[in-house]
């Protein structure tokens, strides 16, 4: 089997931290407000229900609600990334990625920030509720952004034949799981960016690109070196 090359010997699983896990409640406020809230054809928080990925000719924009106090250049309000264009222009020369501009739903401009209490009553209101909740505000700081689609790694790896297996941890604590990956160097190369059991599988070069744009307040990030399966960090 050939072997991987260097810039292949690790890649790296990004993972949204679930904030409904922990208590009191309110701390899910602060991922509504990274992350914002979505909904595309009418359908709120479209975590992929329609098996939407990269190889469907078109997609329909997605429609984002969020706070523009502090915008993130790489967030998860649905199934697919967000993502500014500082970070899409980081990947121009990457294959087998969509990007598609997104639409502007309601802006609010709260201030928080991560593990500061946000004091909203009453503390029980759904996301969809607290965004209804907050005045709306005219959108100051306006920056393009697009939703990263990518495949499906349970797709694309019956394409190689010649490929090896390592089990990876997804999720967040303590709903943590362990699945098994293939992969191959041809794999990650024709395909390093990838999604994986509702996480983002990057290749070693490319995570190198974009490391610096992901937000760990919001997101795990593991790091793996694929000849031993080994967690490196």
């Amino acid at each position: 089997m050939t072997e991987l090359p260097s810039m292949t010997k690790s890649i790296y699983l990004v993972s949204a931290i679930s904030h409904f896990l922990r208590f009191p409640r309110i701390r899910s406020y602060h991922a509504a407000f990274f992350h914002g809230i979505a909904h595309r054809n009418g359908e709120w928080y479209p975590f992929d229900s329609k098996g939407i990925d990269a190889s469907m000719e078109s997609v329909a924009p997605i429609t984002v609600s969020f706070n523009q106090h502090r915008v993130p250049d790489f967030c998860k309000p649905g199934g697919w990334p967000v993502v500014t264009e500082v970070f899409r222009d980081r990947l121009q020369s990457v294959p087998n990625l969509k990007t598609n501009p997104i639409f502007v739903g309601k802006v609010i401009d709260y201030p928080w920030e991560p593990g500061t209490r946000i004091d909203i009553r009453p503390d029980s209101l759904t996301d969809r509720e607290l965004f209804e909740k907050l005045p709306s505000k005219e959108l100051t700081d306006f920056r393009v952004r697009y939703e990263l689609i990518t495949y499906r790694h349970q797709l694309i790896c019956k394409e190689f034949i010649n490929s090896r297996e390592v089990v990876l941890e997804v999720g967040t604590p303590p709903g943590v799981e362990e699945c098994e990956y293939s992969y191959s160097a041809e794999l990650l190369d024709e395909y390093p960016i990838h999604w994986f059991e509702g996480s983002m599988v990057f290749a070693e070069d490319v995570w190198e690109r974009v490391s610096e744009l992901v937000d760990r307040d919001f997101f795990i990030v593991r790091q793996y070196e694929l000849s031993t399966g080994k967690l490196l960090n």
